[in-house]
């Protein structure tokens, strides 16, 4: 099944849902030399970090590998049409979870869920930062003016 839109579709999709749900979060948080697509702040220093991959879910890997060094839980969001069990154990074994997106039916499913709690205050003190940083830029609202 081919995909009919864009990352950029699924993370603002993905967005309005967490907005419904009163949910705290950033995109585009700044990282070191790169940015992050989406944090959720979920309370008490718990963020969820997000890489959308429409396909190549193996970069998302990558990219939050270089985030591992400072906190959890980290995720990759897919395309719901593209989930399969190989997916699931890859990243199962390396402590990435999974989000998959019904763009359809603009649901979101959670299909594991982190129990690692390893936390670094230091880091979590910084990315509070860039998340401010993030939402005083207004990211988000630039993001949903750009025409797809």
């Amino acid at each position: 099944m081919k995909t009919e839109f864009s990352e950029a579709q699924m993370v603002i999709e993905f967005c309005k849902i967490l907005e419904k749900k009163k949910k705290n979060f950033a995109v585009e948080v700044p990282f070191f030399s790169r940015s992050i697509d989406l944090v959720i702040d979920e309370k008490n220093w718990v963020f969820e970090i997000i890489e959308f991959k429409l396909k190549d879910w193996k970069k998302a890997i990558k990219q939050l590998r270089e985030c591992v060094i400072s906190w959890q839980p980290l995720y990759v969001c897919l395309p719901i049409e593209k989930y399969n069990e190989n997916i699931i154990n890859e990243l199962n074994k390396l402590n990435i979870w999974l989000y998959l997106f019904d763009f359809t039916n603009k649901e979101i499913y959670k299909k594991t869920d982190s129990k690692n709690e390893y936390n670094c205050n230091l880091w979590l003190i910084k990315l509070k930062e860039w998340i401010k940083y993030s939402q005083n830029d207004r990211i988000y609202d630039k993001l949903l003016s750009v025409k797809l």
